[in-house]
């Protein structure tokens, strides 16, 4: 055995650029990591929360939280980051360095409300298509404490260095990997991958209760999501985007 992943790679994401490395890290985890373990593929449990694209629990080894970023990435001397596009041309993004943090900070957080215990995630961002880049490794030291990997040729070793570099405490047995990983399976909104272009998330909530606009018309708030409200008059033919808000509140 080596790592299992429960959580199944959609099989038409493997023809997405933008979807291949983390197709190719997936393939990675199944077939040339040796030591047994488990993981999760996207994983949130809660919907404003930071997504780990690979919750993985190394059986005698360690937790970590892996934010795959395919293709070239630049940063500039003063912390910006860029995703090098094909044509040459350089497009801001959020700095991976923190998405990383985030996630596994969301992963502990996760375990503990499921376990109680306060185990140490170790943050990798993993870059499967770049060479190493020192100006980032510093940068990852120096803000976020997150341990960089470049490429996948050894990626087994280099989850090995990141354990003895992290120290764990309570590197989790064959047992406690595997209930932790079906544990947070159970507690994500979603068990599956979510479809292209939609995040992971709970089923949006309805709400069937009459409020009042301001324009003193009943609306009913059809649904929420992602902190977004959609309504409409109840007696309207059409939708209608009137302002609310609670009597009293």
């Amino acid at each position: 055995m080596a790592t299992e992943i429960h959580s199944p790679f959609p099989d038409h994401r493997r023809q997405d650029p933008k979807r291949r490395a983390e197709a190719r890290v997936y393939d990675t985890l199944v077939t040339c990591v040796g030591r047994n373990g488990h993981a999760l593929y996207e994983f949130r449990y809660r919907d404003i929360g930071q997504q780990v694209d690979y919750a993985l629990w190394l059986h005698c080894l360690g937790r970590f939280a892996i934010q795959v970023k395919g293709g070239h990435y630049e940063m500039s001397p003063t912390g910006e980051w860029y995703l090098v596009q094909p044509g040459g041309s350089r497009l801001a993004v959020p700095p991976p360095l923190d998405e990383a943090a985030d996630g596994a900070m969301e992963m502990r957080n996760a375990i503990i409300e499921v376990t109680t215990f306060k185990n140490f995630i170790a943050p990798v961002l993993l870059f499967p298509d770049m060479e190493r880049d020192t100006r980032m490794e510093q940068a990852a030291r120096n803000s976020a404490s997150v341990y960089v990997v470049w490429g996948l040729d050894n990626l087994e070793e280099d989850l090995e260095r990141i354990a003895v570099l992290a120290k764990f405490r309570r590197p989790p047995r064959s047992r406690i990997s595997e209930n932790e990983c079906l544990k947070l399976r159970e507690l994500q909104y979603s068990g599956s991958p979510a479809p292209d272009g939609q995040r992971q998330g709970a089923a949006p909530a309805v709400h069937s209760d009459p409020i009042e606009g301001l324009d003193g018309r009943p609306v009913v708030i059809q649904h929420v999501e992602h902190l977004h409200i959609h309504t409409a008059s109840v007696d309207a033919p059409e939708m209608a985007f009137p302002s609310v808000f609670r009597p009293g509140g």
